[in-house]
């Protein structure tokens, strides 16, 4: 059951619906950071391509990582850089 999947992860209802990033949030860990948690969020259909992108937006990665991958260059196009990344 999708449900008992995301509970283990630490969803719950209103954290499901309502998308967030912050520091108390598993969304705040990059998919290496999540661990043993990796296998759940594959379960319910994340890789890490997908949770990166789209529930951790990138957050979980020092800007060394994003020239490192290639994807600095997007966020250098809406204002980013070395110096303003989280």
């Amino acid at each position: 059951d999708l449900t008992k999947v995301a509970e283990k992860m630490g969803y719950d209802e209103l954290m499901w619906n309502v998308p967030t990033v912050n520091a108390t949030s598993i969304e705040a860990l990059s998919w290496f950071d999540l661990g043993d948690k990796t296998n759940e969020a594959m379960k319910i259909g994340f890789s890490e391509v997908t949770w990166d992108c789209w529930m951790n937006h990138y957050e979980g990665y020092d800007w060394s990582e994003l020239v490192e991958y290639n994807l600095d260059k997007y966020f250098v196009a809406i204002g980013w850089n070395e110096n303003n990344w989280y």
